[in-house]
């Protein structure tokens, strides 16, 4: 019950006034919102609970992939400076491999072919024709074993390129895949004339070899243009071909060796490799590397 008095004055007189209300409905509905008021209190201190339990997961979850992420950075990080040792080896024993076959087994083939070509004349003027008829036989294998010779020689570590520059050696290694495969091969460079880093200028070369490999084994095509340009500090490196196109799936395989040589030359160098292709309209290898001071030089 709720009791109420009030005391007043009344023609003089004072008047008390009481008023009594049954609160029961009143009482029983407060208990219940306090029951409920506590009830949802613990509901929200365990919900709580909970959200700080799966904050603190959540956190121990982010910083074990934030681990795995940077883990994986450094692992990639130095499985690329490993590709980059790799690829410098590589071409270091390709220009001592190279040499040696210039210089050591070229000289002595030379010098058997010099003396074949002596004892041929001595034979002829001794009148053993049959006999000079075999050494002239011997004689032409050398020549095409030293033609063999500097073709590999070549091919491991062309001299032009250390000689005369990345733009000639284009030059010369598209004049050569024209005479080789029939297909038109025009070269187009602006703005190089040489390329003082020599490991980048072997990385544009390689590239643009793979390309032609490439191209000469998969494109089918008739007409290929490369061109080489230098655009402020950035140097600007196209392979282009009216081919078949290449696909996508093709430009992700995992076989796909020469691509993947190519995308790994030019991260290597900070750069960035474009390879887009469309059925029937050919094939576009585009190569962009920095050539500022403090790029990077690890291929």
């Amino acid at each position: 019950m709720e009791f109420v008095s009030n005391v007043y004055q009344e023609n003089g007189s004072k008047v008390i006034q009481c008023n009594i209300r049954d609160i029961t409905a009143r009482h029983q509905a407060e208990e219940a919102l306090a029951n409920f008021s506590k009830e949802l209190e613990k509901r929200v201190d365990e919900r709580t609970a909970e959200l700080l339990t799966a904050n603190r997961l959540m956190k121990k979850m982010l910083d074990e992939g934030k681990r795995a992420e940077e883990r994986i950075t450094k692992s990639r990080e130095r499985l690329r400076n490993l590709s980059g040792r790799l690829q410098s080896l590589l071409e270091e024993e390709r220009t001592r491999i190279s040499r040696e076959i210039h210089d050591e087994l070229g000289q002595a083939l030379t010098a058997l072919k010099l003396d074949l070509s002596s004892i041929r004349r001595s034979l002829v003027s001794d009148g053993l024709s049959e006999q000079s008829a075999k050494i002239y036989e011997i004689e032409q294998a050398v020549n095409r074993i030293i033609r063999t010779m500097r073709r590999i020689s070549t091919e491991l570590r062309p001299g032009i390129l250390d000689e005369l520059g990345v733009a000639v050696a284009i030059e010369w290694m598209a004049k050569d895949f024209q005479n080789r495969t029939g297909i038109d091969c025009k070269v187009t460079i602006k703005a190089v004339d040489t390329i003082s880093d020599t490991v980048r200028a072997t990385a544009i070369f390689r590239i643009v070899q793979e390309a032609l490999t490439n191209i000469m084994r998969h494109a089918a095509a008739s007409q290929v243009n490369v061109s080489l340009e230098k655009v402020d500090d950035t140097l600007i490196v196209e392979v282009r071909d009216n081919g078949i196109g290449i696909i996508e799936r093709r430009m992700i395989a995992s076989k796909s060796f020469g691509l993947i040589g190519i995308r790994e030359r030019v991260q290597l160098l900070g750069g960035e490799a474009v390879i887009r292709g469309k059925p029937g309209e050919g094939t576009l290898v585009r190569v962009t590397l920095p050539d500022g001071e403090g790029a990077n030089s690890n291929a």
